[in-house]
């Protein structure tokens, strides 16, 4: 059975900085495929269109860590994950 995901999105300094220069706060959300619990692991790697993708499932992938921390510097925010 093939996993459907989207591929993260990782955000740009320009885009975060446009963003930023009319607000102070960010919603970040972070969604999940649910299943049935047997196919649950911690992250799992997965290829869509032939590119390979890290998928946090219990826990953060590289890239939503990454978005996280460029949030929290831009709007001088603790980031607490």
């Amino acid at each position: 059975m093939a996993t459907f995901a989207y591929p993260e999105l990782t955000f740009t300094d320009e885009e975060l900085a446009a963003s930023a220069k009319d607000t102070n706060t960010a919603v970040y959300v972070i969604s999940r495929n649910a299943g049935e619990g047997a196919d649950r692991g911690m992250t799992k790697k997965v290829a869509v269109n032939n590119v390979e993708y890290e998928l946090g499932d219990y826990e953060l992938s590289d890239v939503e860590k990454e978005n996280l921390k460029k949030v929290a510097l831009l709007l001088k925010i603790p980031l607490l994950y």
